[in-house]
């Protein structure tokens, strides 16, 4: 499945300054929440991904992803698994975690 561009940012999502993203967990409401612009991202507190969903998935290319210290959790019941990350695009970067 690829993604599609959208011009809108979705919920939990917002564009700090050209190429600058602020993922603020609390207003995520669809999952997974899609990276799919080249640019960086900043984790403004921790993830929690409901079961049966995936948290983030980085789709685009060349993305930072910074966790600024916080965390990505999925609490996954054996019957509804959840995935906090998945990376599909080229030249993805995590850092602080």
């Amino acid at each position: 499945m690829n993604p599609v561009f959208s011009p809108v940012l979705p919920a939990g999502l917002s564009a700090e300054g050209p190429g600058r993203y602020v993922i603020e967990p609390k207003w995520v409401r669809d999952w997974p929440l899609v990276l799919d612009r080249p640019g960086q991202y900043r984790l403004t507190d921790d993830l929690d991904v409901p079961p049966g969903e995936a948290g983030l998935w980085i789709a685009g290319d060349d993305v930072l992803l910074d966790l600024d210290g916080h965390h990505l959790r999925c609490d996954s019941e054996p019957e509804c698994p959840c995935m906090a990350l998945e990376v599909t695009g080229r030249r993805a970067q995590l850092r602080h975690g």
